[in-house]
C-alpha cells in the first residue's frame, strides 16, 4: 500500500520471524487433504508420499530421487504416485 509520512519502519518492513496464522491454516488444510488421499492408495503407496512429505517424521519435503532410492522404484513412479 501507500506509505505516510505517521509509518514507522515496522509498519513498512515485514517481520519474517512473526507467526502467521494464515499459513498455519493453509498447513492444516493441505495435511487434512494429503492424509484422506493417502487413504484412497495401497500402503506401499501412502508410505512413499508420507516420506516425500516428511508427514511420519515431521521432517522437510524430500526430491523424487530420494525418494525413489529409499523405495527402490524410479522418481517418475514417485512423480506417478503424487500426482
Amino acid at each position: 500500500g501507500e506509505e505516510s509520512e505517521s509509518d514507522t519502519l515496522g509498519d513498512v518492513v515485514e517481520d519474517d520471524h512473526m507467526h502467521n496464522p494464515y499459513e498455519d491454516l493453509e498447513e492444516k488444510t493441505v495435511k487434512k487433504m494429503l492424509y484422506s488421499m493417502l487413504d484412497h492408495l495401497n500402503e506401499r503407496e501412502a508410505a512413499i508420499l508420507r516420506y516425500r512429505f516428511g508427514m511420519d517424521d515431521g521432517g522437510e519435503t524430500r526430491t523424487l530421487e530420494l525418494v525413489g532410492e529409499k523405495f527402490g522404484v524410479t522418481r517418475e513412479r514417485v512423480r506417478q504416485i503424487q500426482n
